[in-house]
């Protein structure tokens, strides 16, 4: 029973660990994806 839960425990700590950098990655991209948008109306 304590095995499963420290296993269950660990599996969530990981997916968060995995969770936080993709967010921030997709925080990076709109951002960029922003910037282009902006710098691309300017041209035009």
């Amino acid at each position: 029973m304590m095995k499963k839960t420290i296993f269950a425990a660990s599996k969530i700590i990981g997916e968060t660990h995995l969770v936080i950098p993709l967010k921030k990655k997709l925080q990076a991209f709109f951002i960029f994806k922003q910037l282009v948008v902006e710098k691309t109306q300017i041209f035009f």
